[in-house]
């Protein structure tokens, strides 16, 4: 007999998406559930930021009422970095040094920050021994964007 716990309850933190589980997170996006609300902890009632996915961001994002600077990073940059990410995404620093690079990189009051999410880092390879190297489409693995992680005002507004 095989017992299944599936974790999905719907609240979504930050540990969620720590290492490996980012892109399990990011892979539960659907067209049916399209959008998922991070928190900071089970006992915050706040959303820190929204993971959308791409399909659901391409058809809403035009809607923006400020212009939208994104950022790709790979999926495994996410699992270690998502604290960081959403500090930015808020323009909240945790600590003085980051308020330097909130200010750079951080969303303003005339764009929002928002971070593409790739499944890997984008590559050629050329496994062809006779034909030389050619950077086409073809010999291209990863650079896929799968999911966008938003402020969630920037979500309330396009929604």
């Amino acid at each position: 007999m095989t017992t299944t716990i599936l974790k999905h309850d719907g609240i979504y933190v930050y540990d969620d998406y720590y290492r490996p589980k980012a892109i399990l997170r990011i892979r539960e996006l659907s067209p049916e559930n399209p959008v998922q609300n991070i928190y900071r902890s089970r006992t915050h009632t706040d959303v820190e930021a929204v993971l959308v996915s791409k399909d659901w961001y391409d058809v809403k994002s035009p809607n923006s009422p400020l212009p939208i600077v994104v950022e790709e990073v790979a999926d495994d940059y996410m699992g270690v970095n998502l604290s960081n990410m959403i500090n930015l995404i808020l323009g909240r620093p945790e600590t003085k040094d980051l308020t330097r690079k909130i200010v750079n990189e951080g969303t303003t009051q005339l764009q929002y920050k928002t971070y593409a999410i790739i499944q890997t880092k984008k590559f050629y390879h050329d496994g062809n021994d006779v034909v030389p190297y050619e950077e086409t489409n073809a010999v291209k693995v990863g650079g896929n964007i799968l999911a966008y992680l938003i402020h969630p005002d920037l979500y309330a507004a396009i929604a």
